[in-house]
C-alpha cells in the first residue's frame, strides 16, 4: 500500500523525494525479511512466520507515535514536518516517518509473544528505555555510518544488528522481574553500570561525527546491560 501511495504521487512530489520515500519503506521491508530469516529461536517457513507477526507488527506501525518519546519522537517529529514541508499530505507524512523509525517493531511483537504480555505494554517500555538509553542516537549515529565498499557495509549493518539485539535482550530482562515497578527495580540492580554507560553515550554524543570504532563501543558498553547467558531472543539489521 505505501508503495502504491508513493507511485500516486507522480508529477506532484520531486522525483528525488520520491526515491527517497521508496528507499526508506524499502529499508524498513528489509529489516522486517532480515529479522525473520535471521533471528535465531524462531521456527517456521517465511510464510508462516510473515501470518504469525504480520497483524501485530502492522497495528504497532500504524500506532507508534503514541509509544514514541523523547529522542524517538523529536525524530518522528522532525521527519514529518520535512514530509510535509516537500508537499506530502499530513496523514502520509506520518506514516512514513513511522516506518523510518519501525526498526524495533518485530523485536517489540516477537517479545511481546515470548513474554505473554501485551504489545502496548512492550512497546512503552521499549522506547523509554530505549530513550534513557540514548539508542535513538546510537542507531541513528550507525545510520549515517559511510559504507564504502561491501565489507565496510556488512560492518555497519552487523553493528546495526548488535544494537538492535542487545536492546531488546534488555528489555525482556526488565520485565523477567516481579513487581510493581520493573523499570525501577532493574534501574537499582544497575545503578552503577547505567552510570557509566549514560557517561559514556555522553561522551560519544560531544563528537562531531563518531566513527565506527566509536560506536562499536558504545554498542560494547550497551551490552554490559543485558543479560550474560544465551537467549533465543535477537535483531536484525
Amino acid at each position: 500500500a505505501l508503495f502504491s501511495e508513493i507511485e500516486s504521487w507522480d508529477n506532484r512530489l520531486a522525483t528525488a523525494h520520491q526515491y527517497a520515500l521508496h528507499k526508506i519503506v524499502i529499508g524498513l521491508l528489509k529489516h522486517a525479511m532480515s529479522w525473520l530469516l535471521g533471528t535465531p529461536g524462531i521456527e517456521g517457513d517465511l510464510s508462516s512466520l510473515v501470518s504469525r507477526y504480520q497483524a501485530g507488527a502492522r497495528r504497532l506501525l500504524e500506532q507508534l507515535p503514541d509509544f514514541l518519546v523523547g529522542g524517538y519522537a523529536r525524530r518522528w517529529q522532525a521527519d514529518r514536518a520535512e514530509w510535509t514541508e516537500a508537499g506530502l499530505d499530513d496523514a502520509f507524512a506520518c506514516r512514513i516517518a513511522s516506518a523510518d523509525a519501525g526498526g524495533g517493531i518485530m523485536d517489540i511483537v516477537s517479545l511481546a509473544e515470548d513474554r505473554g504480555r501485551d504489545i502496548d505494554e512492550v512497546a512503552r517500555l521499549y522506547f523509554a528505555l530505549g530513550d534513557e538509553l540514548s539508542v535513538d542516537w546510537l542507531q541513528h549515529a550507525i545510520h549515517g555510518l559511510p559504507a564504502n565498499g561491501r565489507w565496510a557495509a556488512l560492518a555497519r549493518t552487523s553493528l546495526r544488528s548488535d544494537s538492535y539485539r542487545i536492546h531488546q535482550q534488555i528489555v525482556a530482562q526488565v520485565l523477567d522481574f516481579d513487581g510493581a515497578e520493573p523499570l525501577a527495580q532493574w534501574r537499582a540492580a544497575n545503578e552503577r553500570t547505567l552510570a557509566f554507560v549514560g557517561a559514556r553515550m555522553g561522551e560519544l554524543q560531544a563528537i562531531d561525527q563518531p566513527g565506527h570504532a566509536h560506536l562499536t563501543v558504545a554498542v560494547r558498553d550497551m551490552a554490559r546491560l543485558a543479560t550474560a547467558g544465551p537467549t533465543s531472543l535477537g535483531g536484525a539489521a
